[in-house]
């Protein structure tokens, strides 16, 4: 950690000092551009967070897991993606008639709605396959608006010499919560165990340590405050997409 911080303030050092640097630090003084940024780092944190702990879910043995091997986890996750695809031009195109900052504030609750259900229901040892894509339908509505409003600000805001590096610096940001977010999941699901009968040795009963339910409870719930989180930093944008259609606000006009 000492040496990445070390290596974060030489980068931002040489940054200061470049002419066109790919990643400026004069472009987080614009709120709505530092806001999606920020946005998409915490939920990409909360997204993999929440894709990591499931694959464990559905993998590990009953009464923990629901006891799947991959394949039949990764086709009952795969319809995940047809959700995607259905809210994406959805939020897109009300973004149009109430503007970008009402969603970009909502969708993260509605995503977080979702996340609180699932670390309550995960303590219930009743809980069932379709219960958890249900509720995860719910997440996935919220994180779809998320995703979409996110990178429209971005495009709105950002000047037009910025605008190609400013996309790529919102992809950097998103990459970097997927990869935070499956090891802080796994660090919770290694801390929190309990152990499977696996069979008995004459008296002596075979346990098999794995992740407990209140691993999933804690990982959830992290992903929730992951996505109120996101809520709040949205509150910092300045709307610019009502009427958007007319008017491309933000990016300044050459005389």
């Amino acid at each position: 950690m000492v040496i990445g911080l070390i290596v974060f303030g030489l980068f931002l050092s040489h940054s200061r000092r470049m002419p066109n640097p790919i990643i400026s630090i004069e472009d987080f003084s614009n709120p709505n551009v530092a806001v999606p940024l920020l946005a998409s780092f915490v939920s990409g944190f909360g997204l993999f967070l929440l894709f990591q702990a499931l694959v464990y879910l559905f993998e590990l043995p009953r009464p923990v897991g629901f006891g799947m091997d991959i394949l039949s986890t990764g086709i009952t996750l795969a319809p995940i993606s047809i959700i995607m695809l259905i809210v994406g031009p959805a939020f897109g195109a009300l973004s149009g008639r109430v503007g970008v900052k009402p969603i970009l504030v909502v969708a993260p609750l509605i995503a977080a709605l979702g996340s609180l259900i699932l670390a309550v229901a995960s303590l219930d040892y009743s809980l069932t396959v379709a219960d958890v894509m249900i509720t995860l339908v719910v997440t996935l509505i919220g994180i779809g608006g998320m995703m979409v409003t996110r990178i429209t600000v971005l495009m709105m805001s950002a000047s037009e010499r910025r605008l190609a590096t400013i996309t790529g610096t919102n992809t950097t940001m998103r990459l970097m919560g997927n990869t935070l977010g499956p090891v802080f999941a796994s660090s919770i699901l290694d801390t929190y165990k309990q152990g499977v009968l696996m069979g008995m040795l004459g008296k002596l009963p075979i346990l098999y340590m794995v992740p407990s339910r209140l691993s999933f409870y804690y990982i959830f719930m992290s992903s929730a405050v992951s996505s109120i989180l996101t809520a709040l930093i949205a509150l910092k944008v300045r709307e610019t997409m009502k009427g958007a259609g007319k008017v491309k606000v933000g990016i300044p006009v050459q005389g």
